[in-house]
């Protein structure tokens, strides 16, 4: 069964749901239907039970239209929220200006925007940013920014059909041209990072092995990186090299995969090996795991038990929605 598309008046999943009752009836499928359901409530199907049956299905309907209209409504609630707060945080901060803070959220093949659950989530941590950075400019980069500001881009990124493939290219490019900090949709707040920002010039990005849970005497000062993150990309200053290096390659193995028909995503290709070899290349700072990863990957982590801990800025929950 589809989903509603008429949002925005809550009578309408009723009379959607009659439309498609009619239709079930019409066709023979609600008595398919019951037929589902009478086996797994273990009741005969009948004159008696089939209306029973329309009702079952169409509380089904409503609810699923309901929770289609909570799910529109919220997540455009939640992307005004934020687009307020924009308008209101334009004073200066530490750093000398309202800082810009990037996320993306796309769709396959760089489809239109579905306002659905996931949505809201990724909502939720970027307005948790925003209050805590103050002041911040968020870009929510969707297919309607990125075929705004980047139209050059649009025919390569419509050929890809997974979402974290076009992620990583969008977002060395962002950060390049207009500067800030990007953010993956899936790395939550623990404390304010403008004072790292100040410390490390506004630009760093952070290790991921060797992985260290915390600061410790057994780490060596002059430890080298073995392979970073993509993300978490600050380069407050736009034009920055390594951006140049990280958009450049990305964009070239991209079209060099895609005709050659391989269209799996891998992470060599844009992802954080390629972004590794571009920070090595140009030195970029690397901060310690701890920073914003004080968990390992994938270890079911919960960022309140981070709240405390003096070294932690954010934690990634590496959800590999997009894969």
């Amino acid at each position: 069964m589809g989903p509603c598309i008429l949002e925005h008046a809550y009578y309408l999943p009723m009379i959607y749901c009659v439309l498609i009752m009619n239709s079930c009836f019409l066709h023979g499928y609600l008595r398919i239907s019951c037929a589902s359901i009478s086996t797994y409530m273990r009741i005969s199907v009948d004159a008696f039970t089939l209306p029973l049956c329309a009702v079952i299905l169409c509380v089904l309907c409503t609810m699923q239209c309901s929770m289609h209209i909570v799910t529109a409504q919220d997540a455009r609630i939640l992307h005004q929220a934020m687009e307020n707060s924009n308008t209101a945080k334009q004073t200066r901060s530490e750093v000398g200006k309202p800082i810009n803070i990037h996320f993306v959220w796309i769709q396959p093949n760089l489809g239109p925007r579905k306002w659905d659950a996931k949505e809201i989530r990724a909502l939720q941590t970027v307005l948790a940013w925003q209050q805590a950075m103050n002041p911040v400019v968020v870009y929510f980069w969707t297919r309607d920014e990125i075929v705004l500001h980047f139209p050059e881009l649009v025919q390569l990124l419509e050929r890809i059909s997974t979402p974290a493939w076009i992620s990583d290219i969008v977002r060395y490019h962002v950060v390049h041209r207009f500067g800030g900090l990007y953010l993956d949709t899936d790395v939550h707040l623990i404390r304010d990072p403008t004072p790292l920002l100040v410390q490390f010039n506004g630009a760093f990005t952070v290790c991921q092995t060797p992985w260290w849970s915390q600061p410790s005497e057994l780490l060596d000062p002059n430890y080298k990186c073995d392979s970073v993150i993509n993300a978490i990309i600050a380069s407050l200053e736009p034009g920055d090299e390594t951006l140049q290096c990280a958009m450049t390659k990305s964009v070239q193995r991209t079209e060099l995969s895609l005709n050659q028909s391989k269209m799996a995503y891998s992470l060599q290709n844009t992802g954080p090996p390629m972004w590794t070899e571009c920070v090595l290349d140009f030195n970029f700072t690397t901060l310690p795991s701890w920073t914003f990863l004080p968990c390992p990957c994938c270890d079911g982590c919960n960022v309140k038990d981070y709240k405390t801990k003096a070294y932690a800025y954010g934690m990634h929950e590496w959800q590999k929605s997009w894969w």
